[in-house]
């Protein structure tokens, strides 16, 4: 059986994740949990910067994964069970903790790669920096080899979800509404 404190940490990890907002999908097609979203070259890269219309594009499209990752995870997550043993809970979570460390990854390097509108671009690399950290933080979970490591790395990632988000301050710049909560993501 578990022991309290893993519960616990995996409990804040869930609350914490669920409680996320601004990542942001508005409607239409949705990456797929496996998809990378940064299949093709960065739209700006090499032919100059992109418009505040085109931005918005490539931002809904390069976040799509990202979000439908995470919100596996935060699926994989919340249908634990009490009596979920935390071998069985590592089992469950670490391939979905992977996808969202890959994804994340993906993510934060196809904003790095992109060619920001001027007031856009503060946003944009503040958003890339938080996508780093959280692929991070999910790859420490996929990784964790031991019950001890596990809990650390859940504990780290509930630290980097609890930060505020950076990504509502680049949506209103690139005129999208309001935030998307991750839970709410269609993939």
């Amino acid at each position: 059986m578990v022991r309290s404190n893993g519960w616990r940490t995996l409990a804040l990890v869930v609350a914490g994740v669920l409680a996320l907002a601004g990542c942001g999908v508005s409607g239409g097609e949705h990456g797929a949990p496996g998809s990378s979203g940064g299949e093709h070259a960065a739209p700006g890269s090499s032919g100059g910067e992109l418009s505040i219309e085109e931005a918005r594009t490539h931002y809904e499209e390069i976040v799509a994964p990202a979000n439908c990752t995470s919100a596996a995870f935060i699926q994989g997550a919340a249908a634990l069970q009490a009596s979920t043993t935390l071998a069985d809970a590592e089992a469950a979570l670490q391939p979905l903790a992977s996808e969202a460390a890959d994804a994340s990854e993906t993510f934060g390097s196809a904003m790095d790669a992109a060619s920001w509108p001027d007031e856009a671009q503060p946003a944009a690399t503040t958003v890339a920096e938080r996508a780093h950290q959280e692929a991070d933080a999910y790859r420490a979970v996929a990784d964790a080899t031991d019950d001890e490591s596990f809990r650390a790395a859940l504990d780290a990632l509930q630290e980097v979800l609890d930060a505020p988000r950076p990504s509502g301050r680049l949506r209103a710049v690139l005129g999208l509404e309001g935030s998307q909560r991750v839970q709410d993501v269609e993939c």
